[in-house]
């Protein structure tokens, strides 16, 4: 048997290099995708909670921390 006689079960190299390229484009578009999905639920929620909570970041500084420390309470009070 000559050129191109293949065994059953056996893949060819082209083909085989092919499908890995695939493969590999697949991985990095899907990651790539989710990423961005990821990122968009995050800002999306962390804007809900900035419309809920009135834009206070969780662990913030805040002046009215540092005034209760002083002594001066209730002069950075807002309303």
């Amino acid at each position: 048997e000559g050129n191109g006689a293949q065994t059953t079960g056996s893949v060819d190299d082209d083909t085989l290099n092919q499908v890995i390229m695939v493969g590999i484009a697949a991985f990095v578009i899907l990651t790539a995708l989710i990423l961005a999905v990821a990122f968009v639920v995050n800002r999306r929620k962390a804007a809900a909670d900035s419309k809920q909570y009135g834009g206070v970041r969780p662990g913030a500084s805040s002046n009215a921390s540092k005034e209760a420390l002083e002594g001066r309470e209730g002069l950075s009070a807002d309303g």
